[in-house]
Parts: structure tokens; C-alpha cells; sequence
């Protein structure tokens, strides 16, 4: 009897451990959609508040902290991850990440002081008050090479943790403010900032010791970081360049509209954060394509049906939850809405061939779609609306997510060797 039991037993554990990931991918899919579905309920409540002008003054000041994030980051939080995926030392890749990761954050810091000039002029806001805002970038460059620690550990619950509570206080501060009557975009920057800073705090003071594994080799992590600098301040530059350049070549009012359009239409964009989240660590641990694809196919799934969802639904909610005036809004969320799906295919082949040891290669598919988005803005300064902003983003997206179709078949094996790969790439 004993026999037959152990055998059911041993039977059971495939099922067991599919039932668990399944659940993992269910509270992570809810946790990084949290804030997207609060931010589609705070939206109107915000741009009620504020109107148009408002809320792109909101935007003026909330924009260019993510990509000024990225660029403080310099690639290290994805070493990070990396190295502590293939089995490195956890507290001395940790260790090295804080030391490295100190310099391009003050210096990114010291840039946007002086950025804070140009959109103060530009959008009416105190200077001082962006200087102030803005020194949440080096906040961020420590959070950020948290997250990175995580991911290599793969401990999604921790990062799952953070994304929730943060949507939660951040919808919470909205409201609040709303509700006494605050109508002044800097109240809602100063909420927004300090709910990110409280929520992040959950990845510094969450348990589990440092995982023992080989001593990271210096110039090989130095050498990824800067290799994945390139993609990760790219991406992150392309999704986010329109509504940094917009404050100087368009209006506030178009930015207002493009601001509840992005809003919007990045709520399935969640999933490919996701999606590429998880692929990253999978490569890193030497998956191969296909079963990296199985276990990321729910997140496709489900960000199609949004998008679907999002085209139909449109024209009739947008106009009616945050008011009128943005109905000018819809053509735009329905050209970002089909632009998220090569997005996702572009984010994941990314994350994948990166965490394959070939960070150059990652890097190229963002640098390609930037460069893009950057020369049709500059051929349109000055006019640049809200659905032209649109369509050049879907028009980048596309062109990325071809080039990392096509780097991803020629790149497919893992790499069996961290530093030798490492150094070796981009010779």
C-alpha cells in the first residue's frame, strides 16, 4: 500500500508544481495589472482635476524621471540580474552593482537640473520644484538594482509585491487630493513620488540571504552593463522619447490628450513587462526558445484580448470616463493599442537573447526603434500632435519587433560561459 502510495505521489508532483506556476503567473498577471486598470480609474479623476494643460504639466514632470531612471541605471540592474541567474555570488554582485551604479547616478541627476531650465520655461513650472522632483533618479537607480537582485533569484512574489502596492497608494493619493479639491499638478507629483519611494522600500527590507555561488569577473560585469545600458536607456527612451519631446514641440494641451492616450493603452503593455521579465531569467538559466515561449504564451494571450478590448471599447469609454474633451484621445489609444503587440514581441525577443549572454545584439532592436522614432520627430518639430505622436511609435514598434524575430532565430543556443561569452560579445 505504502508502494502504491509513493508512486501517486511521485505522479502528482508535475501536477503540483504546474498548478503552482500557473498560480504564480495568475498573482503576478494581477499584481502588474494593478496599476495600469488603477491608472486607467485615476485618469479621469486626474484629468478632471487638472484638464488638459494640467495634466500635461503633470506628464512634463513624470516622463522624463523614467528615462532619466534608465539612463542613471547604466545597464547594471540587468547585470545584475544576470550574473546572479547564472549562479554568481549574490552579495558580490550586489556589492558590485552599488559601487559602479553610484557615478552615472548623480551625473544623470546633475543633467536633469539642468533640463529642469528648458521644460520650467516651456510648461510654466518652477524650476525648483522640478529639482526637487527629479532627485528621485537616484532613488530609482537603487531600487531598480534591487529589482535586478530579485529577478536573478527569480523571486517574482518580492517584485510582485512592490508593483501592487505601489498601484494601490498611488490610486489612493489621487483621490484623496481630488477629493479636497487640489487642483495643481505639483500636488499630485509630490504624492506620486513619495508612494513610489514608500512601495519601494519593500525590496530592501523583504527577507531571504544572499545566495553564495562563483566570484562575478569585474570587466565581463562592467562590459555587460554597459552593453545592456545601450538597450535598456533605448527602450525605455523610445516608449517613453514622444512625451519628452512633445513639451518642446507641441502644445500642453496635445500633450494632455497623448498623456491619457499612453494612459490608456499601455494597460496590456503590462504584460510584456512581465513576459520579458520572466523570459530574461529563464535564458539566463539556459532554456531554450521554445520552452521559454510555452511559459510566456498566457502573457501574449491575455495582452491580445486587452488590445482587442481596447479598439472596441474606445470611442465609447474614453469620451465618457475622462470627459469630452478627451475624446481626441481615441485615435491615438487604437494606434498604441496595435503597436503594444509588437512591442511585446520586440521586449520579449530582447529579453531573451540578453539573457542569452548578447547584450549588444538586445541592445540593437531598441537603439533601431529609437532612431526611428527620433528622426520623424525631428522631420515634424514644431507640429507634432497627439496621433502623429502615435503613429510613429506604432511605426518604431513594428520595425523592432521584425529585428528581433530575426536575431532571435540566428541567436537560439544558450551560452555555456558566462565571462568568456561576455567578453567575447560584440568582437
Amino acid at each position: 500500500m505504502s508502494a502504491v502510495r509513493e508512486v501517486m505521489d511521485k505522479a502528482s508532483v508535475p501536477h503540483r508544481m504546474t498548478s503552482v506556476m500557473r498560480n504564480e503567473k495568475v498573482r503576478s498577471m494581477g499584481a502588474y495589472a494593478l496599476g495600469p486598470i488603477l491608472g486607467i480609474l485615476s485618469g479621469p479623476i486626474l484629468a478632471r482635476a487638472l484638464g488638459p494643460d494640467g495634466r500635461g504639466q503633470f506628464a512634463s514632470v513624470m516622463e522624463p524621471i523614467t528615462v532619466a531612471g534608465a539612463v542613471a541605471g547604466l545597464g547594471i540592474p540587468a547585470a545584475v540580474a544576470y550574473f546572479i541567474a547564472r549562479g554568481a555570488d549574490g552579495k558580490l554582485v550586489y556589492r558590485l552593482g552599488s559601487l559602479l551604479g553610484t557615478v552615472p547616478a548623480l551625473a544623470t541627476y546633475a543633467f536633469m537640473i539642468w533640463y529642469a531650465g528648458i521644460v520650467s520655461a516651456e510648461q510654466r513650472i518652477s524650476f525648483w520644484f522640478l529639482v526637487a522632483a527629479w532627485s528621485v533618479i537616484v532613488v530609482s537607480s537603487l531600487v531598480q538594482l534591487r529589482r535586478g537582485y530579485w529577478q536573478g533569484r527569480a523571486n517574482w512574489l518580492v517584485l510582485d509585491k512592490e508593483r501592487a502596492y505601489f498601484g494601490i497608494t498611488r490610486f489612493l493619493s489621487v483621490f484623496v487630493l481630488a477629493a479636497i479639491g487640489i487642483s495643481t499638478a505639483q500636488f499630485f507629483v509630490a504624492a506620486s513620488l513619495l508612494s513610489f519611494a514608500a512601495c519601494a522600500s519593500i525590496l530592501f527590507w523583504s527577507g531571504g540571504r544572499f545566495r553564495i555561488g562563483y566570484h562575478p569577473d569585474r570587466p565581463a560585469f562592467v562590459r555587460y552593463s554597459v552593453m545592456s545600458s545601450v538597450g535598456t536607456i533605448t527602450a525605455v527612451a523610445t516608449s517613453r522619447l514622444d512625451q519628452i519631446l512633445m513639451p518642446v514641440t507641441s502644445t500642453s494641451e496635445q500633450l494632455g490628450f497623448y498623456a491619457v492616450a499612453v494612459t490608456v493603452a499601455e494597460v496590456p503593455l503590462v504584460l510584456a513587462a512581465l513576459a520579458s521579465r520572466n523570459a530574461f531569467q529563464y535564458a539566463a538559466c539556459g532554456r531554450t526558445n521554445r520552452q521559454i515561449f510555452i511559459e510566456v504564451r498566457i502573457f501574449f494571450f491575455v495582452c491580445f484580448l486587452l488590445v482587442v478590448a481596447l479598439e472596441l471599447l474606445a470611442p465609447l469609454v474614453v469620451p465618457l470616463v475622462f470627459g469630452l474633451p478627451f475624446a481626441a484621445s481615441v485615435q491615438s489609444i487604437q494606434f498604441l493599442g496595435f503597436g503594444t503587440l509588437a512591442t511585446w514581441a520586440s521586449l520579449v525577443c530582447g529579453a531573451i537573447i540578453g539573457g542569452r549572454g548578447y547584450p549588444a545584439l538586445s541592445s540593437l532592436i531598441s537603439a533601431v526603434s529609437l532612431v526611428i522614432t527620433t528622426i520623424f520627430f525631428v522631420v515634424n518639430w514644431s507640429s507634432v500632435s497627439s496621433l502623429l505622436a502615435a503613429q510613429i511609435s506604432l511605426g518604431s514598434s513594428l520595425v523592432a519587433a521584425c529585428i528581433g524575430f530575426a536575431i532571435l532565430l540566428v541567436k537560439r543556443a544558450p551560452v555555456s560561459s558566462v565571462e568568456s561569452r561576455v567578453l567575447a560579445d560584440g568582437a
